[in-house]
């Protein structure tokens, strides 16, 4: 509800009196609009929904019980797995709506008269295709934030800093390359403003790598984490 409301948000504040159409309302919505805040809220959104279960189960004590009944490597890889399916049928669901809401409200269709930067050739020959790559990068950056939260928990237990700590780190990330003039790959550009940047140039699977591979290196850093941990365990029972 809290994308979906931001999606509205960003639709609503959509005007465009010369071509006003749902393609342009739908990708103004996710941050290339002045009034848009979908990609400002949407990593704390993500970890609020999704990525707070590890550490809730450290909190509880449940994550104790469930490594008498498996080994660490299964119980986080369930975490993962888990993560990674409820974001997304989260983005999904929410994507979808927000599109159907964008073609309700704007009904136009035209695609002739629109500031589109990234893979401009597949949204021209097959904008509906095109809508469905817009979804998949979306997706794989809530799978990114959710993995995020997941790591995190394994140094901490506090969950509203498990929850909280993925958005603030997007902030900040994208303020200190905003300083450097790096840009490109700032994280929060890379949830909207992308679609229409000039100054950069993304081939077509560049923003599914840059989260996908994030994503990949969260998992190798939470279960060299554990294994780590697991290590030290170990010498100190041989100590004994």
């Amino acid at each position: 509800m809290i994308i979906i409301a931001f999606f509205i948000i960003g639709m609503e504040s959509y005007f465009s009196p010369r071509h006003p159409n749902f393609f342009s309302a739908y990708f103004y919505a996710h941050g290339a609009g002045a009034d848009s805040f979908l990609a400002g809220v949407f990593p704390l959104a993500v970890t609020l929904l999704v990525g707070h279960s590890l550490a809730w189960d450290r909190k509880t004590g449940f994550y104790n019980y469930g490594l008498i009944r498996t080994n660490y490597r299964r119980f986080i890889g369930g975490k993962f797995i888990a993560a990674a399916i409820t974001s997304f049928i989260l983005v999904c669901v929410t994507e979808l709506l927000a599109f159907a809401y964008a073609v309700l409200r704007y009904p136009t269709y035209d695609i002739s008269h629109i500031q589109i930067a990234y893979a401009l050739p597949l949204y021209k020959e097959l904008p509906f295709v095109y809508i469905l790559l817009i979804i998949f990068n979306t997706v794989l950056a809530a799978i990114c934030f959710s993995f995020l939260s997941i790591t995190l928990s394994t140094l901490l237990t506090n969950i509203y800093l498990v929850v909280a700590l993925p958005w603030l780190f997007a902030f900040l990330l994208q303020f200190f390359l905003y300083i450097i003039s790096e840009i490109k790959y700032a994280p929060l550009d890379l949830l909207g403003i992308y679609m229409i940047r000039t100054a950069y140039h993304y081939s077509i699977f560049e923003i599914a790598i840059v989260w996908g591979g994030t994503a990949l290196f969260l998992v190798i850093i939470t279960f060299s984490i554990y294994a780590a941990v697991k290590f030290k365990v170990r010498e100190s029972q041989n100590a004994i």
